[in-house]
């Protein structure tokens, strides 16, 4: 009981030294223990620093560090000229990387053997197949690709496909575009090659549909088409609007009540010369006009004619021709 006594009292009352003592083992401890943890976190960090970014199921292989804005090969794009058609009234923008060339209804975009060919005409011309540059189509199945938006309307896409390889490039299917008062063929296509080796390349086929994209109207041309309208050559005078007129086909005796011509070509006074050509017969004429009654004919359906017709000019026929 004494001893119980003593040993419950040593405890109760510890001595300076033996709390001194203590409180200096736990100092330690602590800062020993604060180390230990600094150097895991900084040997973690280490690690951390020059581990190999991987995700389950792929290779061990370190991620390539983002380039630098320095690092990025950066290529600018070709500079570019504006073509303009005034006799049909169209522009295109060009990249001067393609080689230009302009021939009578068509215009030709080259590189080496790659060509893109645009073929045109007026809708009130006369023009056969040949005009636009192909009578037949080769080997091959027409395979969709996609669509363009094409002087306001939508056409389709197809490139032309024989053993896995793209022969060609066909806007609109390969037939016939009308697009307002033209008629247009467009196809990109190479020349000069076997035929089993050629293979046009996906980004040579962006860049030809990037160049048809900028297909548009003159200004002009387009104000022209909105008031009804035609974009044409008016003579000598050149490319320009011939307007309807607000009087045509009503019955007259003389141009100067029309507001365009008093027109009299009817089956009675034109001879058919082939090809479609038709001209005035003066003989017949002048046999209307001898039996001296007043002739009659019907205002033209435009301000501007040319060509050779027979007009009514104070009641009598008249030949005329306008260049």
């Amino acid at each position: 009981m004494f001893l119980s006594n003593r040993f419950e009292l040593k405890l109760k009352r510890p001595s300076f030294r033996q709390f001194a003592q203590g409180c200096l083992l736990v100092i330690l401890a602590l800062s020993l223990g604060a180390c230990n943890t600094a150097l895991s976190v900084g040997a973690a960090d280490s690690d951390q620093s020059s581990a190999t970014a991987t995700e389950p199921g792929l290779p061990d292989t370190p991620i390539s560090p983002t380039p630098t804005s320095g690092e990025v090969e950066e290529t600018s794009p070709p500079d570019q000229h504006t073509y303009t058609n005034e006799q049909y009234g169209f522009e295109l923008t060009v990249p001067d990387n393609w080689t230009f060339v302009e021939k009578d209804h068509s215009v030709l975009l080259e590189q080496g053997s790659l060509r893109l060919r645009i073929n045109y005409a007026l809708a009130t011309e006369e023009f056969s197949p040949e005009l636009f540059g192909r009578t037949g189509i080769s080997a091959g199945d027409f395979i969709y690709v996609g669509k363009l938006n094409f002087m306001g309307m939508v056409i389709p896409v197809d490139a032309l496909v024989y053993e896995g390889k793209t022969k060609g490039i066909f806007y609109g299917q390969g037939k016939l575009i009308q697009a307002e008062d033209l008629i247009l063929m467009i196809v990109l296509e190479k020349e000069g090659e076997d035929y089993s080796l050629i293979d046009i390349p996906e980004v040579k086929q962006a860049e030809a549909f990037s160049i048809v994209e900028t297909f548009r109207r003159t200004d002009q041309a387009a104000q022209c088409l909105a008031q009804g309208g035609r974009w044409e050559v008016l003579g000598f005078s050149g490319p320009g609007c011939n307007l309807p007129t607000s009087d045509g086909g009503e019955l007259c005796s003389d141009s100067q009540v029309c507001e365009g011509l008093c027109m009299a070509d009817d089956e009675e006074i034109m001879v058919d010369k082939g090809n479609g050509i038709r001209v005035p017969d003066p003989e017949r004429i002048d046999e209307m006009n001898a039996r001296g009654e007043e002739l009659h004919g019907v205002c033209s359906a435009w301000q501007s004619t040319f060509g050779c017709h027979v007009v009514v000019e104070k009641g009598k026929y008249a030949e005329i021709c306008i260049d």
